[in-house]
C-alpha cells in the first residue's frame, strides 16, 4: 500500500485527513479495512503509522510518529528530452532520494520551453514515486533555466563526460550535478564545463541523458 500525504499536522493519537480522493482510493480501490495499518506523511519528513477506525466516514489514528533522513543535497541539472524520458528519469531519482530536479537548457537540447501541462505531469509522476517508495520529502522540480545560470549557487559541480573523475563530492555537501543533452555536450560547453565542473562518468558505454542522470546520481550518492 502506498504512502498518503497530508496538508496537516502529525500528532499521536489524532485525526490524520485524507483528501476526499484519497479517502476513495484508500477505500474503493485499495480495499482498506477497519482495524488495517496505514501510513501517512505531512511532506516535511515526517511518517505517521495510522491505524484506520472508520470506513465511513473514514477516520485515520496516528499511533506513531518517526523522523526521516532528509534528502540527498544533489540538484541534478537534466536537460529537456522526449517527455517519457524525462518521467522515467524523474521517477528514478525520487526513488533515489535526490532533492531536486532543474530542467536544463545547453545548445543541443531538443526543445527550449516546456508546456505546463507536460511540467505538472512531471510532477505528478514525482509524487507517484514518492508515494510508493515512502518518501517523507518531496522532489523539488524546477523550471527551465539555461545550465550556466545555475553553477553559480554550487561550489561543488559535477558534468556527464565521457572521461571519469576520480574524485567525488563527501557526503551531506551541496552538490550540483549537470547531464548533456542528445548529442552531447557542444565543444564551447565542454571548455566552459572543464573550467568549473569536474567529469563524471560511468567507465562504461556512452549513456542516454534519462540513464546518465539516474547513474551518475547514484555514484555520487553510494
Amino acid at each position: 500500500m502506498p504512502i498518503f500525504i497530508v496538508n496537516h499536522k502529525l500528532v499521536v493519537d489524532e485525526l490524520a485527513p485524507l483528501s476526499p480522493e484519497d479517502q476513495k482510493h484508500l477505500i474503493k480501490s485499495l480495499r482498506a479495512k477497519s482495524g488495517q495499518t496505514v501510513f501517512v506523511t505531512d511532506n516535511q519528513g515526517h511518517l505517521a503509522q495510522c491505524t484506520l477506525k472508520n470506513t465511513k466516514p473514514v477516520e485515520l489514528i496516528v499511533s506513531e510518529v518517526s523522523k526521516q533522513k532528509e534528502p540527498h543535497p544533489i540538484t541534478v541539472g537534466l536537460p529537456l528530452i522526449e517527455q517519457s524520458r524525462m518521467e522515467w528519469a524523474i521517477e528514478k531519482l525520487t526513488e533515489l532520494g535526490v532533492q531536486t530536479v532543474q530542467l536544463i537548457l545547453t545548445e543541443r537540447t531538443q526543445g527550449k520551453t516546456i508546456s505546463d501541462n507536460k511540467f505538472k505531469r512531471l510532477q505528478k509522476m514525482a509524487v507517484e514515486a514518492q508515494k510508493q517508495c515512502f518518501r517523507t520529502y518531496p522532489l523539488q522540480i524546477l523550471p527551465p533555466k539555461p545550465w550556466k545560470d545555475i553553477t553559480t549557487d554550487y561550489s561543488n559541480i559535477y558534468f556527464g563526460d565521457l572521461n571519469p573523475s576520480s574524485q567525488k563530492t563527501t557526503q551531506n555537501q551541496k552538490v550540483l550535478l549537470l547531464i548533456g543533452p542528445e548529442g552531447g555536450w557542444s565543444d564551447s560547453e565542454t571548455q566552459a564545463l572543464t573550467k568549473l565542473a569536474k567529469p563524471l562518468n560511468y567507465p562504461s558505454y556512452i549513456l542516454r541523458a534519462e540513464t546518465a542522470a539516474v547513474v551518475l546520481s547514484s555514484l555520487l550518492i553510494y
